[in-house]
């Protein structure tokens, strides 16, 4: 046996759930906190430009309001955590399609 079904069967016992339900509250909980962990991110990134979508920074950079050298960087960062969060959500959505609940 796996050490993830190892697992996975260990958390359903102690917590009195079914398998099923232990591996889509982890999976779940999974996506939600990397989802959290990217939504810091690009706060942090934005704000340290005091911008808040994206979309202002690329204006704010196209403008000469801040330095095109880093700032590009940092807003191919935000893109792509942007992008991330996108997928995290739908592999929750599908989670909760699949699982039912």
């Amino acid at each position: 046996m796996a050490t993830s079904e190892r697992l996975l069967i260990h958390i359903a016992k102690d917590f009195g759930v079914s398998e099923d339900e232990s591996l889509v509250e982890n999976l779940s909980g999974y996506l939600k906190s990397k989802r959290r962990d990217c939504m810091v991110e690009k706060r942090g990134i934005l704000s340290w430009y005091c911008v808040s979508p994206a979309s202002e920074l690329e204006a704010a950079i196209g403008v000469g309001k801040v330095a095109e050298h880093q700032s590009w960087e940092d807003l191919i960062v935000v893109e792509t955590l942007e992008e991330k969060i996108e997928r995290l959500d739908k592999e929750r959505e599908n989670i909760k399609r699949l699982s039912g609940t």
